[in-house]
């Protein structure tokens, strides 16, 4: 009779610790990352199936890696000009009261670059060189840039919702001011985190990208 309460508190206690994991709040970082590598896997299987989506520069953003002749400053503006243009359509979500799904979208298409220019690699090199490539030519920028894009998207999503209560229940102008101003700030800081990602990746096309795809990167 022991055994079977003993078996029977066992399995409420984990059906309990269960509940509760399943009702706890997501945190929004995770939940972010989450829906960018959706965006990978979404790129990296559209490429799969449909490889000419890869010769798309607004689909690779910059991130595809190649063994022609390319100038440095031609990489970093390949890599520099996506980002400047996703950052200032999320600051511009901000300023409408349902620009959440936009904004999302702004993460979702960063993702699907990253897939895609991953995809290109191993489609167009043996498989050894295209990890190789893909770990240190693609994967440094595209991860920190994605981490710069949700740093600046909870801030938009903050400024966007908050425009959104103020429609709905009348909060108060000061409290949208004050959440604008900290995007600003966010805005700036991502602003020069992206510039030391695409020097980063800059750097790194400069001094492997000869050694690992054959190419010549002057």
């Amino acid at each position: 009779m022991k055994s079977w309460n003993g078996m029977l508190f066992q399995t409420l206690s984990c059906r309990t610790n269960l509940m509760k994991k399943l009702t706890e709040p997501v945190d929004p970082q995770q939940a972010l990352l989450y829906w960018a590598l959706l965006g990978v896997l979404l790129g990296a299987v559209g490429c799969r199936f449909f490889p000419s989506l890869a010769q798309q520069p607004l689909l690779t953003q910059g991130l595809a890696v190649s063994g022609e002749l390319r100038t440095l400053w031609d990489v970093c503006r390949s890599a520099l000009l996506p980002m400047l243009v996703m950052l200032t359509a999320l600051l511009l979500c901000c300023t409408s009261a349902i620009g959440q799904p936009c904004a999302l979208l702004v993460l979702l298409v960063r993702g699907a670059g990253a897939g895609a220019a991953a995809e290109d690699c191993f489609a167009r090199f043996p498989l050894r060189d295209a990890v190789t490539a893909v770990s240190v030519l693609i994967l440094p920028c595209a991860f920190l840039s994605i981490l710069i894009l949700i740093y600046a998207l909870r801030r938009s999503l903050a400024v966007s919702n908050g425009l959104l209560r103020y429609l709905l229940r009348g909060e108060q102008a000061a409290e949208i001011r004050t959440v604008f101003s900290a995007l600003c700030r966010a805005m700036l800081i991502s602003l020069v985190l992206t510039l030391l990602c695409c020097g980063l990746h800059t750097v790194l096309i400069w001094l492997m990208n000869d050694r690992l795809l054959g190419g010549v990167t002057i």
